[in-house]
């Protein structure tokens, strides 16, 4: 075995190593909890649900889309609601869903 060899086995075992810890620290983290009918806040909900995994924080491209959607008016979201309804994919979505499944 050369160097190269026995120096990147040694990484693989050290990664292997270092994600067992880490999913250790993982699953002893003190659970947070919240009393029901106490208020939370927003942003505590949302840190704490990123936290856990349940929700992804937003890459940059998504948050500007959000931000122009929070921007636009009742009637404007309802108007781009309808147009994505009255959208005719060829082929259909369904369709497109089983292929990319095979």
């Amino acid at each position: 075995m050369t160097t190269i060899e026995r120096e990147i086995k040694a990484l693989k075992e050290r990664m292997t190593q270092l994600e067992y810890h880490i999913s250790q620290q993982e699953r002893s983290r003190t659970p947070v909890s919240f009393s029901p009918g106490a208020a939370v806040h927003r942003e505590q909900l949302r840190f704490w649900l990123e936290a856990e995994g349940v929700v992804a924080k937003l890459p940059p491209a998504a948050q500007k889309q959000a931000g122009r959607w929070r921007k636009m008016t009742g009637d404007e979201k309802q108007e781009h609601v309808q147009s994505m309804h009255d959208l005719k994919l060829d082929p259909p979505l369904s369709q497109i869903i089983v292929e990319n499944r095979k």
